[in-house]
């Protein structure tokens, strides 16, 4: 946690700065639109709001969000936050993601306890416990998991402090569970997973505290290949401690991490901003939002591209609010406002103001 503070601040941003340079990194864009930006918070209680840092932010079936707030999960249904039933003696999830897969399940990953499962509701039987608990007993890769992702055929991916963990979604789910298990043997670059995301081809891309791996699950490998390659910029230079990977509507992939926001349009990636990054989301309008740190001109906080920024030959960025700490997922909600995860709870932005929700 110091480690990631750390690079938010302006000494360090400097130390980043100094960084791109003597890797003679080109940054396309540093220019950010700040006239209008909110730094005055509305602050509204409501019962069971997230009061914990909140990591990671995702959508259900339903519409409804459902938070990772460290202590607990929690669902948002645009009226009320509800909170997920622990396990007898769990006093935290130590939740750092939450993902409802197409079964409508409910996968909780912790920093500490390794991976919980809710199934739907309609297809819990009678004398049946209401989730499933998986650590490395279960085979579970490490019992330090920290970021979730469901890929087109319906397998779970799960990215941990010693690699990645693989559930194929077809086996039937028992507490035998088998994983199929990735490491650095396996081509990874760091064995800490910080986000993973599948492209249009079906490639997974893997940010890790070191860098960016990626791996194909359709190629064939000849003998003593990895299944995992690192992925390297236009200059032949890896991407480091990347947190958010995702492909846009366009096919484009956005790379977020502490040196930054990167784009690929399928030729060559451009580095729009040499501010920390620490999460990239699109929306139902195709808006480009991202979550980052400060230097000396910009603060901590909420940007976007639009499409029409997103056209131009250089980018343009807007600045929406300042968050006055660090500031992590991002999700938006079925009115189509913006929320965004925080060290103690979460912000909500409707385009015109920001709410900050406490827990009363």
């Amino acid at each position: 946690m110091l480690i990631l503070l750390a690079f938010i601040t302006t000494s360090n941003a400097q130390s980043i700065i100094e960084h791109l340079n003597s890797t003679k990194t080109q940054v396309t864009n540093e220019i950010f639109n700040t006239n209008n930006v909110i730094d005055e918070v509305n602050t509204i209680s409501a019962p069971n709001a997230p009061s914990k840092m909140t990591r990671k932010i995702r959508n259900d079936s339903d519409g409804n969000l459902l938070f990772s707030s460290y202590v607990d999960v929690i669902r948002y249904d645009g009226t009320s936050f509800t909170k997920f039933k622990k396990q007898d003696g769990l006093d935290s999830f130590d939740a750092f993601d939450v993902l409802q897969d197409r079964n409508g399940g409910t996968w909780v990953a912790s920093t500490h306890y390794g991976l919980f499962y809710y199934p739907a509701p309609e297809k819990i039987k009678n004398g049946d416990n209401a989730f499933y608990h998986f650590t490395t007993k279960n085979g579970l890769v490490h019992d330090r998991t920290m970021s979730l992702y469901e890929d087109r055929s319906g397998g779970i991916w799960i990215g941990a402090g010693g690699g990645l963990s693989y559930y194929d979604g077809k086996t039937k789910l028992n507490r035998q569970i088998s994983f199929r298990n990735f490491t650095e043997k396996d081509g990874l670059t760091n064995s800490s997973v910080n986000t993973i995301m599948e492209d249009k081809s079906g490639n997974i891309w893997v940010g890790t505290r070191g860098t960016v791996s990626m791996y194909n699950p359709l190629a064939k490998f000849k003998k003593g290949e990895l299944p995992f390659k690192e992925v390297k910029n236009d200059a032949g230079r890896p991407f480091e401690n990347v947190w958010s990977i995702i492909e846009d509507i366009n096919g484009n992939i956005w790379l977020g991490g502490q040196y930054g926001l990167w784009r690929y349009d399928g030729h060559s990636y451009s580095h729009l901003t040499s501010l920390s990054t620490q999460y990239v989301y699109e929306d139902m309008k195709g808006i480009i939002w991202f979550t980052h740190g400060a230097d000396a001109t910009h603060s901590i906080g909420l940007s976007y591209y639009d499409q029409s920024s997103l056209l131009g030959s250089i980018p343009k960025a807007t600045q929406v609010f300042s968050g006055g700490g660090m500031l992590w997922g991002i999700a938006e909600d079925m009115d189509g406002a913006i929320w965004v995860g925080k060290l103690d709870g979460v912000f909500r932005y409707d385009g015109k103001s920001v709410n900050y929700f406490i827990d009363e």
